[in-house]
């Protein structure tokens, strides 16, 4: 849902709007490392949709973080997506091709967009 209205949430930014859609992108994407994903729920899911909920939100997050890199400069936000990406590794790693390059890719070029708005002192720290 996000994902087919990441662009609306970017271009009209009502109070907490982004903010929520951004949460809501994380979480799911973050499920990709827990055991979710091999659940009977998860795998239902995957087969009807013929996509991963993962995916969607790694790419709703690149259109998200790539539009508003301002919006996410927050040490909570910057946190969140290092999270997340650490996610990536373990999504990776597990049966099931929960996330291909393409994903990761994606992800990768939303928090890029986010540390490269960073004033260019806090650049180097940011990404310890």
């Amino acid at each position: 849902f996000v994902r087919k209205y990441d662009k609306w949430y970017c271009a009209n930014e009502p109070a907490g709007v982004l903010d929520v859609a951004a949460d809501l992108s994380l979480y799911i994407f973050s499920q990709c490392a827990t055991e979710f994903p091999d659940e009977p729920l998860s795998l239902s899911i995957q087969r009807q949709c013929g996509m991963t909920p993962y995916s969607e939100a790694a790419h709703a997050l690149e259109t998200l973080l790539c539009h508003n890199p301002r919006h996410f400069l927050s040490n909570k936000a910057i946190g969140a997506m290092g999270a997340a990406w650490e996610a990536t590794f373990t999504a990776c790693n597990r049966a099931g091709e929960l996330l291909k390059t393409p994903d990761r890719i994606a992800l990768c070029t939303g928090i890029c967009h986010v540390l490269a708005s960073l004033p260019e002192s806090q650049r180097g720290t940011s990404l310890m």
